[in-house]
């Protein structure tokens, strides 16, 4: 028998057998409790294709929570190098870059199938060497090179295959930033046009990027080339040109809630430069794949613990040497 209103406890939860939902009360009516799937470790991490020096369009795929050698996942339609990414739970979608050519296309892959990338939709402008961020829902693309660099930031709904819209500006014309990203807020530290402090944009309100906070550390205050990952609340930044034109092997940390700044957290082992590898992570661990040291291009996998500060230790291998690539997940920090 239901109690009267009055007499329910605030707070109360109940199954609602029709609906086969979780409600509680909150004063004076049922309301759904809305779930969602949290962010665990040792998902699956893809990388995008690279230069060998020449463009190829490999995709390989890691499992994250156990090291080793990459798999082939597939193929991007053409080959090229400088893509950008983003990803939510199941789908990884992947942005521009040069074969050399500017592109303007997006395509995309579900995550748990190793296949070819599938056309999603095109950007608003043709470029490379942007910053690709996303929560669960939205992806976004950050600043760029047509070869000029520009403030464009446009978007699209990862569920939705469609052109992308745009967003806002960035807080300079620029591109090469490093993106880390909570499921509310995403961060672009550095970047060309833009190398000595970061910005931020909310996911849910588009609008300009805001600019935030100082680049410390060991490296003389200036980034651009590194690359990004975070566990949510933890963002790090990899390696890069760092003063410019010199490259650095340093891990520099932010705290993405209180938008700090950015500070050292650790150093690439075996490295005394490393750039334009592809980043990825789940809630424990952010893996380094590949890159150019300025002689050679990587094959190395390596990885750090976001809990414990200090350097790379070995991950793995690709399945081919490369720089200028990327990395997307199904268990990033932007996905809660």
């Amino acid at each position: 028998m239901s109690l009267p209103p009055s007499e329910i406890p605030l707070g109360a939860i109940r199954f609602n057998s029709d609906s086969q939902k979780l409600e509680y009360w909150m004063g004076s009516a049922w309301m759904q409790v809305s779930v969602s799937a949290a962010s665990v470790a040792g998902g699956r991490g893809v990388f995008t294709s690279r230069y060998t020096p020449s463009n190829n369009n490999v995709l390989d795929y890691i499992k994250i929570s156990s090291g080793g050698t990459a798999v082939d996942f597939g193929d991007v339609t053409s080959s090229r190098s400088h893509s950008s990414t983003g990803s939510s739970r199941t789908r990884g979608i992947i942005m521009g870059g040069a074969t050399p050519s500017m592109l303007n296309s997006v395509e995309q892959i579900e995550i748990a199938t190793a296949a070819n990338a599938t056309d999603f939709g095109d950007l608003t402008q043709s470029r490379t060497q942007s910053a690709g961020a996303s929560n669960n829902t939205r992806v976004v693309l950050h600043g760029g090179q047509t070869p000029s660099n520009v403030n464009t930031i446009d978007f699209g709904t990862i569920d939705i295959s469609r052109d992308f819209v745009d967003f806002g500006d960035a807080r300079a014309n620029m591109a090469v930033s490093a993106p880390i990203e909570s499921p509310t807020r995403a961060i672009f530290v550095g970047g060309e046009g833009a190398l000595e402090n970061q910005g931020h944009i909310q996911f849910a309100s588009t609008g300009d990027e805001v600019s935030f906070g100082d680049i410390l550390g060991n490296s003389g205050g200036s980034l651009r080339y590194a690359r990004g990952a975070s566990n949510g609340v933890r963002g790090l930044a990899f390696g890069g040109l760092n003063p410019s034109p010199s490259g650095t092997n340093e891990i520099l940390q932010v705290n993405i809630p209180s938008l700090g700044n950015a500070v050292h957290f650790g150093d690439m082992s075996g490295y005394s430069a490393r750039s334009v590898g592809g980043t990825t992570g789940d809630s424990i661990r952010a893996v380094y794949a590949g890159g150019d040291n300025g002689t050679d291009n990587i094959t190395n996998i390596d990885m750090v613990l976001f809990a414990t500060m200090g350097n790379t230790v070995e991950f793995g291998d690709l399945t081919a040497a490369g720089g200028g690539i990327n990395g997307l997940s199904d268990c990033h920090g932007g996905l809660g």
